[in-house]
């Protein structure tokens, strides 16, 4: 009797369909994994920029640094240039040129921990970051300086930069925020105490929908100097209400 030494083509299309079907089923659940590892890495990058800011404070008696950034959504792209205007070239918002930037996150944290690291600057599932005419990455994290949102310093005390410009020199502030009962007031309390020191860039998509880099959420450093996660229906309850005001367009 002679051996067979070959699969039939019933046996190997079986065998593939099986393949197939291992293959759909985990797929899927590689993909989670990646996107979760990804995440991980994005927390560890602003654990970093957290860290060096914590470093900043004990060398300068508990205060925040002062961040003049790139990152706003700017006025006018030669006089008062904004990472959110469309037209704005790369060049004039780069955070990592010192000259023109000088208070910019990367050269005020340099000497506090982050130094050369520039790829702490960088969430790895970015969807929006500098520079924006192609290329990887080099920055991708919106930092809370005084001069957001529009590129222009606001009053201190204020709304906008008691919610978006917090580095700015104040003392460092981690104590809880209680709600008085009143619905005008508590509502900017509850703005205040969802602010953040930075945050993953987001994208406004054509339909009015904000979109995070991680399933749609993003990775913050908190009011509080805490590092989380939120969800894309936190962060458009949290961004999407406030552009009519010139707020957060990315």
């Amino acid at each position: 009797m002679r051996s067979r030494k070959a699969f039939t083509l019933i046996e190997l299309l079986v065998s593939i369909s099986i393949i197939a079907l291992l293959i759909g089923i985990l797929l899927p659940s590689l993909a989670s994994g990646r996107e979760r590892a990804r995440r991980v890495v994005c927390q560890s990058n602003l654990r970093q920029i957290n860290a060096a800011m914590w470093n900043y404070s004990v060398a300068e008696d508990g205060h925040t640094p002062v961040i003049m950034t790139p990152m706003t959504n700017g006025t006018n792209a030669t006089t008062n240039p904004g990472f959110g205007q469309l037209t704005v070239a790369d060049s004039a918002i780069d955070p990592f040129d010192a000259d023109r930037w000088p208070d910019a996150m990367p050269a005020v944290l340099a000497a506090h921990g982050i130094g050369g690291a520039e790829k702490a600057f960088v969430c790895p599932s970015a969807i929006v970051g500098w520079p924006k005419s192609g290329g990887k990455f080099r920055f991708t994290y919106r930092d809370a300086g005084m001069n957001q949102i529009n590129g222009i310093p606001s009053d201190e005390g204020t709304y906008i930069r008691e919610t978006f410009g917090m580095l700015d020199g104040r003392k460092l502030d981690v104590t809880p925020i209680h709600f008085t009962g009143n619905p005008v007031a508590d509502s900017q309390l509850y703005a205040k105490a969802a602010s953040t020191q930075a945050r993953d860039l987001v994208l406004r998509q054509t339909n009015g929908v904000l979109l995070g880099p991680h399933d749609g959420g993003m990775n913050v450093i908190t009011r509080n100097f805490d590092i989380e996660f939120r969800s894309q229906e936190k962060v458009n309850e949290e961004l999407g209400s406030i552009t009519a005001a010139g707020g957060v367009r990315f």
